[in-house]
């Protein structure tokens, strides 16, 4: 195709694209979210009458509970797998608590069947295992983010290591 054909079918396609869209409206906004801890929220601000100006907005931040830089959440146990085959302990609620290590475990494969990322697990052994991802069968990995001081051992051993940041108040 010669220079000026190439010119003129680009054209020709952009005003094809121009004028098929050119009915389109935006889609609609979605509502506001709900507020959600570690959000920032603005409060609504009542209408402004005309012998007074409008309050600023109010901003309040709830914080969300870390470990290690990592969100507090539950270990939901979706079941034992290939390189996850240990036992899960579960408390009165059903959320894994604990998990004694299987033979053949790896820690980013436990992690995965307890819907954790392993830095978090890591992060809730550290007391007592050290900051280390390595599993021996037997071992205990505390899933607990209340028990960190106390389950949890390291090839038949418990250490005393310093604590995660912001390890909340224990059981």
């Amino acid at each position: 195709m010669s220079g000026s054909r190439a010119i003129i079918a680009g054209a020709a396609v952009g005003l094809v694209c121009a004028v098929a869209l050119g009915g389109c409206t935006p889609a609609p906004s979605p509502p506001s979210p709900t507020p959600t801890p570690g959000r920032t929220t603005a409060s609504p601000t009542p209408s402004a009458s005309p012998s007074s100006a409008a309050p600023a907005p109010v901003r309040t931040t709830t914080p969300t509970p870390k470990i290690g830089g990592w969100p507090i959440v539950d270990a939901v146990d979706a079941g034992p797998r290939e390189y996850a085959i240990g036992t899960a302990t579960l408390d009165a609620r059903g959320v894994a608590v604990a998990y004694t290590v299987g033979s053949g475990d790896i820690l980013d494969f436990v992690a995965e069947r307890f819907g954790l990322p392993g830095p978090y697990i890591v992060a809730l052994n550290q007391i007592r295992r050290g900051a280390t991802g390595m599993l021996w069968e037997g071992d205990v990995l505390n899933l607990d983010p209340y028990t960190i001081a106390s389950v949890g051992t390291i090839n038949g051993e418990v250490l005393h290591e310093p604590a995660p940041t912001g390890m909340p108040e224990q059981r």
